[in-house]
């Protein structure tokens, strides 16, 4: 919040030079007024801004809309101090630090500037909307709300909700309570965070290692300060804070360390207050590669196999969150040299690639997934890879170009290897174009590793679940299950770690006669097991042998055959 000196000198500023009716200035609440004055009415913080400079001798710095989302030093100066101080560094030249302020105060915090970064400070003035973007950038967004601030503030200054939730949910507490909960995410390794209200009650939930925790901590400042926080994240993800009727997406880039991790917001109205989750997207998950993936020997060698020939097509299959963004992002980092042209169709783009144009599918405006393909192939690319193919358009797209010279990589959602190939049959795609088109099917499950630290037997499975999971009787002579109990290293859940569990099935020979000739899935995996196929189930079964996972992980993820 700013400082009621600085309100006042600022409000007694704009009555002095006329910038505003005198009359317009006679409400009670000064801070909703000042906030709805400066972001509001276009142009009054620039006349502002010049004759602050007038008087103090110095430059009214020409910022870019999104200096404050590009400012130097973004992990040591806060939002809120920007906010709180108005003054905001823009630029770094050598040891010298260009730092814009609103109003004369300002200049006092330049010597907190000076100590943080190290920096000598030059400073400049600014308008005022440059110091609290979000608002800003709802308005040129073209948000009903702020287009009636700017065409007649005097309207909205009786109803000051929007403004009052801006102004708490700067203030020091909120900003911290984020903070924390955005840093306790990615230290954990949660993928996604929950933020939800209840009747009396309201919690955070983060999702590690794909099972959802209850952060019990955060329950008692989210209870009390719900709406603020809410409206803190909507802030950070450029969202509009009085849009509360309708879901809305945003992200937030965030710094750990030396790494930046980009978050997408989601916001959902509910029942006692929006509902926010974030998917929390590590850097980090582009850089596996294929070695790292945990593929048999063998199975790795026919991938390698498929994804270097000179066309084809290549399906990775699997429910949502099983990882196939991750085996993509492998193959097309193995594939990403200066000598050829990839393109991507993604739904959202998760990582960047350097090197690879990357497309991000709006259906909205009409680029779908259908439509940038027939845009890439006039992009001369060797390599294509679609995010999905989810309808017969897409799959007649993908296998013309896997015809005609390009390699085809992309997902779909099935249960198994051989069911993809009936998935696409009964999508319409015909039995020879398929047989003639598709190199490989990969499928895959992510599963959740027993965590090594609290390790013991788990007494409580008998012979006949072992049976059901297809384990023979020899097998029972040296299968001892085993679970993670819990401790402090899982956070009680006694799983730790996941890794991927893979079923690659090449198109041989046999595979492109079975289909020819119309075998349905059971016919196909008869096939593939005759030349050596090796199903998710006996991977997972081994992993049970082992001791990495529990039964009950087993079941979870794996279909019993």
């Amino acid at each position: 919040m700013i400082p009621t000196a600085t309100r006042d000198a600022l409000l007694a500023k704009i009555s002095r030079h006329g910038l505003v009716p005198p009359e317009q200035l006679e409400v009670p609440d000064k801070d909703a007024l000042l906030m709805n004055l400066m972001l509001g009415e276009a142009g009054l913080d620039v006349k502002l801004a010049a004759i602050i400079a007038a008087e103090l001798n110095l430059e009214v710095a020409q910022l870019p809309e999104d200096a404050l989302a590009n400012r130097p030093f973004k992990g040591k100066i806060s939002d809120a101090f920007i906010a709180r101080k108005l003054v905001l560094p823009f630029k770094q030249e050598g040891q010298e630090l260009h730092t814009a302020i609103a109003e004369p105060e300002g200049l006092q915090a330049l010597n907190e500037l000076k100590l943080i970064t190290g920096c000598q400070v030059k400073a400049f003035i600014a308008p005022f909307h440059h110091f609290f973007p979000p608002v800003n950038i709802a308005a040129q967004q073209g948000k009903d709300k702020h287009i009636a601030m700017q065409q007649n503030p005097a309207a909205t200054i009786t109803n000051n909700a929007d403004v009052n939730a801006f102004k708490a949910a700067t203030g020091n507490d909120v900003v911290q309570f984020v903070d924390e909960v955005l840093n306790e995410a990615i230290v954990t390794g949660a993928s996604d965070i929950h933020i939800e209200a209840f009747r009396g009650s309201a919690r955070v939930r983060m999702r590690v290692d794909g099972g959802l925790c209850h952060a019990t901590s955060f329950d008692e400042f989210l209870n009390i300060n719900y709406a603020a926080v809410v409206t803190r994240l909507k802030i950070m993800a450029s969202l509009d804070i009085s849009e509360r009727r309708l879901p809305q997406d945003g992200a937030i880039a965030t710094e750990l360390g030396e790494k930046t991790i980009d978050i997408r917001v989601s916001t959902l109205p509910a029942a006692h207050g929006e509902r926010v989750v974030m998917r929390i997207l590590d850097p980090d998950a582009a850089n596996f590669t294929l070695d790292e993936l945990g593929l048999q020997d063998i199975a790795l060698q026919q991938l390698r196999k498929a994804i270097h020939s000179p066309q084809g097509m290549v399906l990775v299959t699997g429910p949502t969150g099983s990882g196939k963004s991750t085996t993509l992002y492998a193959m097309l980092k193995e594939l990403n040299t200066p000598d050829v042209n990839i393109m991507t169709a993604e739904d959202p783009v998760e990582y960047d690639l350097p090197g690879v144009a990357q497309v991000q599918v709006r259906e909205s405006i009409g680029l779908g997934f259908a439509s940038a393909l027939r845009s890439f192939l006039r992009q001369d690319p060797e390599i294509i890879m679609v995010g999905e193919i989810r309808d017969k358009e897409t799959s007649d797209i993908s296998i013309k170009a896997a015809l005609t010279g390009h390699l085809v990589l992309s997902t779909l959602h099935t249960n198994n290897a051989p069911a993809t190939i009936t998935r696409l049959i009964n999508m319409g795609v015909d039995d020879y174009l398929v047989t003639a088109a598709l190199t490989m099917v990969i499928a895959q499950r992510l599963a959740r590793l027993n965590c090594t630290h609290c390790l013991v037997a788990d007494d409580a499975i008998k012979n006949d679940e072992l049976f059901a999971l297809g384990f023979t009787n020899e097998d029972l002579s040296r299968v001892k299950p085993m679970k993670g109990k819990g401790c402090d290293h899982c956070m009680g859940s006694g799983v730790k770690g996941r890794r991927a569990i893979h079923e690659v099935l090449p198109l041989t020979p046999s595979l492109r006669e079975a289909i020819n000739r119309g075998e349905g899935e059971d016919g196909l995996r008869k096939v593939a097991l005759a030349e050596g196929f090796f199903p998710m189930q006996s991977a997972g079964r081994k992993l049970v042998e082992d001791g990495r996972i529990s039964v009950k992980e087993y079941q979870r993820i794996l279909m019993v055959e």
